[in-house]
């Protein structure tokens, strides 16, 4: 199935950090993934919605990568290919096919 990606690209980042299952906690204008829910502890991935990017600040890479949008994001997470990640975002937010 071929896929939009530059559709998929504009997909607002926390929507997708929320299908996603990360758990975020709003500090300033960034928005940090929590580490643990139940001690409210963040990590060093960052997403930051005005410009729909994201960064890990830790330099630990998972899929291939530490900062980017939206196809990058769901590469890091799920740790899978651009093509798996295409599909899964098509799968999640067909308005944006």
């Amino acid at each position: 199935m071929s896929h939009n990606a530059n559709r998929l690209r504009h997909i607002p980042i926390h929507d997708v950090a929320g299908c996603l299952g990360i758990p975020l906690r709003r500090v300033g204008s960034a928005w940090y993934m929590l580490e643990s829910a139940e001690t409210g502890a963040v990590t060093s991935l960052c997403i930051f919605p005005k410009t729909n990017s994201w960064k890990r600040f830790s330099g630990k890479t998972l899929g291939g990568t530490n900062k980017g949008g939206c196809i990058d994001l769901c590469m890091h997470i799920r740790e899978c290919t651009f093509l798996e990640a295409l599909e899964f975002l098509a799968t999640h937010f067909p308005d944006h096919t």
